[in-house]
């Protein structure tokens, strides 16, 4: 009989910041995804280091060699892994309809929040948690 402890995997949810970089010129501005991928690891290190590969990844794909963003060439960059967030509500793995993950933002105002929900540029900040 082993003394050793099975570790159960968990699942995680990644939040992997990809941004556009232009190929010529001054930018003056950033557009940024935060792609949101799951992960089942034995530990929290494994997690980020999947997210990293994946983002990696991500940014390196061939459609970089004919990406434009406001009619300019571009490209992909992976910016970093912003948060690495145990999923709470997966007993058994993903389910539909299950909660995986919550993101916490401030808004300096309700019209903020309404602007967002109206899908309109609205100021917010995300919770570092």
């Amino acid at each position: 009989m082993s003394d050793e402890v099975k570790l159960e995997r968990t699942w995680y949810a990644a939040h992997v910041l990809l941004y556009i970089e232009f190929l010529d010129g001054i930018q003056d501005s950033y557009t940024v995804w935060e792609n949101i991928y799951l992960i089942h690891t034995d530990t929290v290190a494994e997690a980020f280091a999947k997210a990293e590969r994946l983002g990696e990844e991500e940014a390196t794909m061939d459609p970089n060699s004919w990406l434009t963003s406001d009619g300019r060439p571009a490209r992909w960059r992976f910016a970093g892994v912003r948060r690495l967030a145990e999923c709470i509500d997966f007993e058994n793995g993903p389910e539909d309809g299950k909660e995986a993950t919550y993101l916490q933002y401030t808004f300096k105002d309700k019209a903020m929040l309404d602007a967002l929900l109206e899908k309109q540029d609205a100021v917010v900040t995300i919770e570092g948690k």
